[in-house]
């Protein structure tokens, strides 16, 4: 796959990562359940207000419709999006739609602080979350979404920092 940004001089990719495939199926359910239980309201309200029943039919399509787009822009940001760790930054590249892709970039040095949240159960037991890289940017944080091993991840990018800012000199950060 072609990276998403042209490497400075001297710079290499430590790290490609991308979501947690269980991150995204929670996602997808989650939108399913959603979706059918707007249907059963929907079902709910015909048996109520039958002289709507055209409107009705037109919420079933609409809900059935919708569930899938957010299917697919699942799916589609899971095999788009990549926030890459090299030896000099981190890169955010999200794609939300073949018509809509950001590219973020910050260099290590600039990384304040970092923390990893785990939300859930299965998040737990799947061992994915969130990465979170406070910097002092105007976008402020660089989150690295449902990735696998967060906490392996935080220290990757731990010790990739601390050899960024030792390599630049005293003083210089």
């Amino acid at each position: 796959m072609a990276l998403p940004v042209k490497l400075q001089n001297d710079e290499t990719v430590v790290r490609e990562v991308r979501r947690h495939p269980a991150a995204v199926t929670l996602q997808i359910v989650a939108d399913v359940i959603g979706g059918i239980l707007l249907i059963l309201l929907i079902n709910w309200l015909s048996g109520v207000v039958p002289s709507l029943s055209t409107l009705w039919n037109i919420a079933y399509v609409v809900v059935i419709l919708g569930a899938l787009l957010i299917g697919f822009v699942a799916v589609y940001r899971y095999r788009n999006d990549v926030w890459l760790i090299t030896n000099q930054r981190i890169v955010d590249s999200v794609k939300t739609s073949p018509f809509n892709h950001s590219i973020s970039s910050t260099d290590l040095i600039n990384v304040q602080d970092i923390a990893i949240q785990k939300k859930g159960i299965l998040a737990t037991t799947f061992n994915f979350g969130d990465v979170v890289c406070q910097t002092a940017s105007t976008k402020g944080n660089f989150t690295f979404r449902g990735v696998p091993n967060p906490t392996q991840l935080l220290e990757e990018v731990d010790k990739l920092r601390y050899a960024a800012r030792r390599s630049t000199g005293p003083g210089s950060v």
